[in-house]
């Protein structure tokens, strides 16, 4: 995609809407001012963007590096600049991977810590339940001893 530079009326608009994004994206090429902002303005020109960059009082105008910059020279620097920003992003997608899947293996592991647990659980609750039925059948019989002992009296 290629940045379409705005024309000499509309700078202030450009300025206005052309400004470093969240995403860190900036010109490489400073804005085109107008005549007459140039003539008065003691930055000759330069960009509120390019007054708050560091370096920006160093910075020419377009008219000014268009002779003395090989356009290939800015290609060059264009592309050296997307691939750091590609290195970044991949790295940052990468760190962002890594902690997915660390996040999910902690929660497979309280998964398979769960169901381990629940299995454990349900063990002992069946171990219980025959014991319960063993109790009720002991109380059971032992009821009739006592009520035939009862009876017999």
């Amino acid at each position: 995609m290629r940045p379409v530079a705005p024309g000499p009326t509309d700078t202030a608009a450009a300025d206005a809407t052309m400004q470093p994004d969240d995403c860190g994206l900036q010109r490489l090429d400073p804005a085109h001012p107008s005549e007459a902002s140039s003539a008065g303005s003691p930055s000759s020109g330069a960009s509120p963007a390019q007054r708050r960059r560091p370096g920006a009082a160093n910075a020419t105008n377009h008219r000014e590096a268009a002779p003395t910059q090989d356009p290939s020279d800015l290609l060059t620097a264009h592309a050296e600049d997307l691939i750091a920003r590609l290195h970044g992003w991949a790295a940052q997608l990468d760190q962002r991977e890594s902690e997915l899947n660390a996040g999910i293996a902690r929660q497979e592991t309280r998964e398979r810590s769960f169901r381990l647990w629940a299995g454990q659980q349900r063990e002992q609750l069946e171990r219980l339940e025959r014991e319960a039925l063993r109790l009720r059948e002991r109380l059971q019989r032992h009821a009739r001893r006592l009520a035939i002992a009862q009876t017999a009296r």
